[in-house]
């Protein structure tokens, strides 16, 4: 508990400094993720933020659907992923593979959303989904789903009706490892254009075949000569580009913990850390001791910084350290839900320590053993001193800087 008090004035103090302009438009996808209920109701993001050609918008793509967030502000809006699928030709595909409905024809004009759903509301003739699309009221049904574009139709087990930003099946019949029947379950949209190969990035990453959600880890003793110099950044970023040069002056990758203030703050930072080809993971937003709040708080603090990372063009983490390495098994389960193993350590190199100087940390780092995770600050002045030494020291001894990716993967 001292080293957690300790660790927690150090970066404080730290963060009392001015920050720099934050992007608007990442941080508008942020907000919109959150207000329209987040993990929760949209599903975990699924991939980067990317832009479509020359279109002035920035597209966050979640498992439920994707925000659609103007360049230079403006409101975020879900786009109509299903009207992205007709226009890749996948009508077909949806019908045959996915039973899905076909759009049907309306010509018909109508001055606003309202009046169309207004004259479709006939088009909703199955109660269970009718009842499941408006549980949330009309408004926000025309959010999550947009407009009725087809009539329920029959597709083997189950009833479909197509919406513009997805689908909703009522089953039917009994199918082992399928949803009940009578219960109203929603395709979701970004999901079908993952799986369609239109979404940019390839698909979602995954954790090391190694390594489960909820376990906590701290060392990998089978990864032979390679070990994993872990950086937390959720201090100040002096020491960081000196630290960055240093491992690509050598050719080596890491891993680095960042924070939602340490890269709102600095926001040249992420795209840096991502350009010279290192690995992002999650280290929440405000770096609180997550054993002291809730779950519903400490699950935001997970999720958020999740699309504070992805709405500027990190992969979604998969890796997670706990603020001050403290949790309990109220965390671990938390963290578990949300696919991401507890990160710690077998080494801390002790920079964040006043009386730690950079000789110290070379000194720290000649424990280093093959297998080892080791954590550091990756924004320190001292630590980018020590880096260099201690790398060619590694190296002299026959041992290799990875990501924690590349350490799992090893086995």
């Amino acid at each position: 508990m001292r080293m957690a008090v300790a660790l927690a004035a150090f970066v404080l103090a730290l963060l009392a400094q001015p920050a720099a302009a934050a992007d608007p438009t990442a941080d508008a996808l942020v907000v919109a993720y959150g207000t329209l209920g987040g993990r929760a109701v949209l599903g975990p993001i699924i991939g980067a933020a990317f832009r479509r050609g020359e279109e002035p918008f920035l597209y966050l793509p979640t498992s439920r659907l994707v925000l659609q967030a103007p360049v230079g502000g403006g409101e975020v809006a879900p786009v109509n992923t299903m009207e992205w699928l007709s226009a890749a030709g996948k009508d077909g595909w949806l019908d045959a593979v996915k039973g899905i409905p076909l759009a049907a024809d309306d010509a018909a004009p109508y001055p606003d959303t309202e009046s169309a759903l207004m004259a479709r509301r006939n088009w909703l003739s199955s109660t269970p989904i009718a009842d499941e699309y408006f549980a949330k009221g009309e408004r926000e049904a025309l959010r999550l789903y947009g407009l009725p574009t087809s009539r329920p139709e029959r597709r083997g087990p189950f009833v479909a009706q197509r919406f513009q930003r997805g689908a909703l099946q009522l089953w039917v019949d009994a199918v082992p490892g399928s949803p009940e029947p009578g219960s109203v379950e929603p395709v979701m949209g970004g999901e079908l254009l993952q799986e369609a190969g239109l979404l940019p990035g390839g698909p979602r990453p995954r954790l090391p075949d190694a390594v489960a959600p909820g376990e906590v880890i701290s060392a990998h003793v089978a990864a032979g000569n390679l070990v994993a110099i872990t950086y937390d950044m959720g201090s100040i970023d002096t020491g960081l580009q000196s630290v960055l040069d240093t491992l690509a002056a050598r050719g080596l990758r890491a891993t680095f913990f960042v924070t939602g203030d340490f890269t709102r703050r600095y926001e040249w930072a992420l795209p840096k850390i991502m350009e010279m080809g290192h690995e992002v993971a999650n280290h929440t937003v405000t770096h609180p001791d997550l054993t002291t709040i809730g779950n519903a708080i400490a699950a935001r603090e997970v999720d958020n910084l999740d699309a504070i990372l992805t709405a500027r063009g990190a992969p979604p983490p998969i890796w997670f350290r706990p603020p001050f390495g403290a949790y309990d098994r109220r965390v671990t389960s938390v963290l578990a839900g949300r696919g991401y193993p507890l990160v710690m350590w077998r080494l801390d190199l002790g920079d964040w320590r006043d009386d730690i100087s950079a000789f110290d940390v070379i000194n720290i780092g000649r424990r280093i053993r093959g297998g080892d995770i080791v954590v550091t600050h990756g924004g320190l002045p001292k630590t980018a001193q020590a880096m260099p030494q201690l790398l060619d020291e590694l190296a002299a001894r026959g041992l290799k800087q990875v990501t924690l990716t590349e350490l799992y993967a090893a086995r």
